[in-house]
């Protein structure tokens, strides 16, 4: 007679142990829970699936006929309209509802995040990262540059001919985000868009850019640098004099100055430069080509 057994796991970990007795001969069919006859029948030749509780659960046993042999599987049926089934998909509503709840609070945080960083850059470079520059055909295709000055009322402001049309923005509540406080005769690559001033403060003009590098190497700390691994004073000029950002050299140039003093090249971002990877490799390299 083919035996089977399988070991049922309720959700409070109680184990139950389930039987199936299929006589080979006469074809009855006993199936048991935990010693307790749940399922009898008899001479049972073809397919045939038995439905029964363990406690709320439903189980279901499949016998399925293939030619002369029998195979036993044992189910429980989540999906029939059973009041624990009904219970489960209460529990997997309010699931995905708090799911999605959470899902969309997140989304929110994000948005508010983005629309933040995006009214700061506004703020600090006159620029919407959300904008394509609508320009017109005539000044697309051409870099220009705006110098800053002061203006009869005495107030900073950038100034930048463009085609025939002379363009000019205050400065005033602005930051310059390159790390150089904000000085007459500086330029910055500029365009226009919609008939505003639009600076870029991360490209200075190579005249402006030149200045910086020249201010830097007047005053540079040749013996400090030497306690970040920075010995060979050539390389140092040579790594100065080809350094392209704006805001690397300003960290240099105010690396003695506090946080509060220049919110973006100071102490802090002069010891975090030195001791980045890209500066040692850059310096590196430098003092191999010169060999």
């Amino acid at each position: 007679m083919p035996r089977f057994k399988w070991i049922y796991l309720e959700g409070d970990g109680v184990n139950h142990h389930v039987e199936l007795f299929h006589g080979r001969m006469n074809g009855h069919v006993l199936i048991s829970c935990n010693g307790s006859i749940l399922v009898t029948d008899f001479d049972v030749r073809q397919s045939k699936t038995y439905t029964f509780f363990i406690n709320e659960e439903l189980c279901k046993i499949h016998m399925n006929r293939k030619g002369l042999k029998f195979t036993y599987s044992f189910e429980i049926d989540k999906k029939a309209n059973t009041s624990l089934n009904q219970l489960r998909r209460e529990r997997q509503n309010r699931y995905n509802i708090y799911l999605g709840l959470i899902i969309l609070g997140f989304v929110a945080i994000c948005s508010l995040v983005v629309v933040f960083n995006r009214k700061v850059h506004i703020e600090r470079t006159g620029v919407d990262p959300w904008a394509a520059y609508s320009e017109s055909s005539s000044v697309s295709d051409e870099l220009y540059f705006g110098i800053i000055a002061y203006d009869p009322d005495e107030q900073l402001m950038i100034y930048s001919s463009i085609g025939s049309d002379t363009y000019s923005k205050s400065l005033d509540g602005y930051k310059a985000i390159n790390g150089w406080p904000f000085e007459v005769g500086q330029e910055y690559a500029v365009r226009l868009r919609n008939g505003d001033l639009i600076i870029d403060w991360h490209k200075p003009s190579d005249k402006t850019l030149n200045a910086f590098r020249s201010r830097v190497l007047e005053q540079l700390d040749y013996e400090g640098l030497k306690l970040y691994g920075y010995n060979d004073k050539d390389c140092i000029d040579a790594l100065i004099a080809n350094y392209t950002t704006a805001y690397g050299l300003a960290s240099f140039m105010f690396s003695e100055h506090e946080k509060t003093e220049n919110e973006f090249a100071n102490n802090e971002s002069y010891k975090a430069l030195l001791r980045s990877d890209q500066m040692k490799e850059t310096y590196n390299q430098i003092c191999t080509d010169s060999l």
